[in-house]
């Protein structure tokens, strides 16, 4: 007795599918379907430390320099998703705090001398939190 071709990858796909499912612990299963928007994802972990460093309302100021248009935006991207709720505006006027990202260390320097700002803290990935300079 021999099935057709198509029959049979049909078969074999769904033997595949059924030795894996068993596999995997149930309660390992429910909670892999089970994910939703409280799932902590790799930028959270990497964000952590700055996020929690950030002020939970208000305005956050943001600057960036780098080799392109589309680092600098994504990597305010990345820290926006992070930090949500929190709004990252652009600049530094009137902000207390304000985020500043480079791509290296000489584009830091520039930043922060053109902006006015001295840095607080740094992060990794190019970021630090920095505050106007002043008294």
């Amino acid at each position: 007795m021999s099935r057709d071709p198509a029959s049979a990858r049909r078969w074999s796909w769904f033997s595949v599918a059924a030795l894996v499912l068993a596999a995997l612990p149930v309660r390992e299963l429910v909670r892999e379907l089970g994910r939703g928007r409280e799932a902590v994802t790799p930028l959270d972990v990497a964000f952590a430390p700055l996020v929690a460093a950030l002020p939970p309302v208000g305005p956050i100021g943001w600057v960036g320099d780098g080799p392109s248009r589309h680092e600098v935006s994504t990597a305010r991207a990345r820290l926006q998703f992070a930090a949500a709720p929190r709004i990252l505006a652009a600049g530094t006027e009137g902000r207390a705090v304000v985020v500043a990202w480079t791509s290296d260390e000489e584009r830091l320097g520039r930043l922060l001398h053109a902006h006015g700002l001295r840095v607080l803290a740094r992060f990794d990935r190019g970021y630090a939190l920095c505050a106007p300079e002043g008294p």
